[in-house]
């Protein structure tokens, strides 16, 4: 009983005690705050801090599936209306595992007008309808529409999903404007989900010692200095949550003064150039220039600065190593009170990957999957710039036109594997007897192209053609054991005698290439217009003349 009366008395004295601190004003505000800021942690956290992180994250994912929508649409066919299953080129269909590894997709899909499912790298999605909403009332109207899916969470599709992925609906249009299909391209965004998280923790750690900070302020300041101490400490947790943020960022970042002297960087920059921060404080950051663009160029850039106080776009800078690499720049100016520039403030990305993956893409449009060499696309283009070059030099340029005699024989008789190595051997000697200047190309099967970009006549001709003729005579054509007799026609058309644009001179080399056929094949015949009207009417030339 004593020590239950002693027991009672205490408690009745703690309440009597709190009741009296209570009565003070200072105190009871105290206590107030530092329950309202204890609860208000977790509510930043999750109302602004972990909004604001998830929005930039979906943001760069979207911008990454746009640059890759932008390049995958190079390949599909939209000028003829809505996408079909023939408009899928084959090298998606036989490259998938390639794609998915180019661009680092967790998948890719590609949608007719109607929904259904043409190309996937998940061949059970394939002919798959999409009924979704979404899908007709924003995507076929041409808006890009775009999902974060955490991992076991259900897909914008109803499946489960094995990995953090941000997925999301591109539009394709055709030249009439209208929807012509869409790509669906799921990004794996689990490292930078991750990083998120970390970040998120470590602003609401920040946040939380911040305002442990205020507490213990309030605790031992006058009511009046509270406030003013209240005050600058807020303006502390923003420039404290600031430096968090530009310390953790993967941007490098760069704040400089009005005269553009570096003022600080933050610990990407240092890992992105191999600068440290006491190497550069006090500098113009010009020293990062790699020489590659001109004095106008940095103009027009303190132009667009000055005037919209924002530039962005492509750039190249030298690392200390010496090493020049690409980089995503982003430029601001920051302004004071008084409208005035106080500091300039640089945000970077390294974004040498994405050339990679650039190449890799051209590389699969642009070259024949088997030889290497330019294929029909690539041939026009540097065929146009060989005319383009040849009209300002007032020079002539010369079109080869190429067929295989002899090659169907090699493939019934020993296969396509045998026929599929002769073709790059018939390359290599083809590429040894031109000029590095001048272009080889396949335009498919046994046909082979040759841009000769400047001619001084008809002699160099024939002593070109002639090579062409010769790297295909003898008997030296073994390949894997089996002796592969071929020989090469060709037709052969010139700039400006023939025609003035590339579709010309290629029609007009192969009709000519017909004709050397047509006279005993092992020829080359240059075009003459009476061919367009009498094939047989033609002037063949013998590889002895």
């Amino acid at each position: 009983m004593p020590v239950i009366s002693q027991w009672g008395r205490y408690v009745t004295d703690l309440i009597s005690n709190t009741k009296e601190l209570f009565k003070i004003r200072f105190l009871r505000n105290v206590l107030l705050v530092a329950v309202i800021g204890s609860l208000s942690i977790s509510l930043v956290e999750r109302f602004v801090i972990y909004p604001m992180f998830s929005s930039y994250l979906v943001s760069i994912t979207e911008d990454d599936a746009r640059r890759i929508a932008r390049h995958l649409a190079l390949d599909v066919d939209v000028e003829s209306g809505a996408l079909t299953v023939d408009s899928i080129p084959e090298s998606f269909l036989y490259a998938s595992d390639l794609l998915l590894e180019t661009f680092g997709l967790r998948k890719l899909k590609i949608f007719s007008p109607a929904g259904e499912t043409l190309f996937s790298t998940d061949s059970e999605d394939m002919g798959v309808i999409n009924e979704k909403a979404y899908f007709h009332q924003s995507v076929a109207k041409g808006s890009i529409y775009t999902v974060v899916v955490q991992k076991e969470e259900m897909t914008a599709e109803d499946q489960v999903a094995t990995a953090d992925v941000v997925e999301t609906y591109v539009p394709l249009m055709n030249p009439n404007g209208d929807f012509a299909g869409a790509f669906e391209i799921y990004l794996d965004i689990t490292e930078r989900w991750s990083a998120l998280k970390d970040l998120m923790f470590w602003s609401a750690l920040g946040m939380t010692m911040a305002i442990a900070m205020i507490l213990l302020v309030l605790f031992i300041a006058l009511t009046r200095a509270a406030r003013i101490t209240v005050e600058r400490q807020k303006e502390q947790i923003k420039l404290q949550l600031a430096a968090d943020v530009m310390a953790n960022a993967e941007e490098g970042i760069i704040v400089t003064d009005a005269d553009r002297r570096i003022e600080s960087v933050n610990r990407a920059f240092f890992e992105l150039t191999g600068y440290s921060a006491e190497e550069v404080i006090g500098k113009n950051p010009n020293f990062l220039h790699s020489g590659r663009h001109s004095k106008q160029f940095f103009i027009s850039m303190w132009e667009s600065i000055d005037r919209l106080g924002l530039w962005q776009g492509e750039i190249w800078n030298r690392r200390k190593d010496g090493e020049v690499f690409p980089e995503w720049l982003t430029i601001t100016s920051i302004k004071n009170e008084k409208g005035e520039v106080a500091n300039y403030v640089g945000m970077f990305l390294d974004i040498s990957h994405f050339k990679v993956k650039e190449s890799q893409l051209e590389s699969l449009a642009y070259r024949d999957a088997l030889t290497g060499l330019p294929n029909r696309l690539l041939v026009k283009d540097r065929l146009e710039q060989n005319l383009a070059m040849a009209k300002r030099g007032q020079s002539k340029s010369a079109v080869f036109f190429m067929d295989l005699d002899g090659f169907k024989a090699v493939n019934d008789s020993f296969g396509h594997h045998v026929g599929d190595i002769l073709l790059q051997e018939v390359a290599r000697r083809f590429k040894a007897c031109i000029r590095e200047e001048d272009t080889l190309g396949r335009l498919g099967g046994d046909e082979f192209i040759v841009c000769i970009r400047t001619i001084e006549g008809i002699r160099e001709i024939k002593l070109i053609a002639k090579r062409l003729i010769d790297a295909l005579a003898g008997d030296d054509l073994i390949i894997e054991g089996q002796p592969c007799s071929v020989s090469v026609s060709i037709g052969i058309s010139i700039y400006p005698d023939d025609g003035e644009d590339a579709g010309t001179l290629i029609h007009c080399a192969d009709l000519a290439m017909y004709a050397a056929k047509d006279s005993g094949k092992k020829r080359y015949c240059i075009y003459e217009p009476a061919m367009e009207e009498e094939a047989s009417d033609i002037g063949s030339h013998d590889v002895d003349e």
